[in-house]
């Protein structure tokens, strides 16, 4: 049990966080979704913070979540988002090109239809399905963005680590 005297260990990791990204307060509450209120309680060690928040905030410092969870003292926590950071490094394309897809203002019918095409085209790594890709690409002027955004796409698809080139 603390003290009303004792801080919580993770105010000083954040404050100096914050300052090395020479960021204010308010430019930490604002990147993080909370009130710049809040970012002094905890860089004062006054408040905890639970675990959605300190997760936010980690996004905005540009660390692990688990490096923030942790010092905190939520350690399962860490322990979960840490195997998250493990299973990231390998990144799958299906999900890369979801999380690309997710953001997209188009109606939810529009993204399952998508993600149909994209899992079908991820899964299947048949030499004549890179044909035909490489054809469609092939169809569009040069330079365009529609043909870059398409040889991007094909090369998350067809020739990310996880295809097995």
């Amino acid at each position: 049990m603390r003290s009303s005297n004792d801080r919580w260990p993770h105010a000083d990791y954040i404050r100096a966080r914050r300052e090395a990204l020479g960021m204010s307060q308010v430019e930490l509450a604002r990147g993080a979704r909370i009130t710049p209120a809040m970012v002094s309680r905890l860089e004062s060690g006054h408040r905890r913070g639970r675990p959605p928040m300190l997760r936010a905030l980690a996004e905005a410092l540009q660390v692990p979540p688990a490096d923030l969870l942790e010092r905190a003292g939520y350690l399962a926590e860490a322990a979960y988002w840490r195997q998250e950071d493990v299973d990231r490094d390998r990144p799958d394309p299906v999900a890369m090109i979801r999380r690309a897809i997710r953001p997209l203002p188009c109606r939810p019918a529009v993204e399952a239809a998508l993600m149909t095409v994209v899992t079908e085209l991820a899964r299947d790594y048949d030499v004549e399905e890179q044909r035909r890709f490489d054809q469609a690409i092939a169809r569009l002027p040069a330079g365009t963005v529609e043909n870059e955004k398409l040889a991007l796409l094909r090369t998350l698809i067809f020739e990310s680590p996880a295809s097995g080139d």
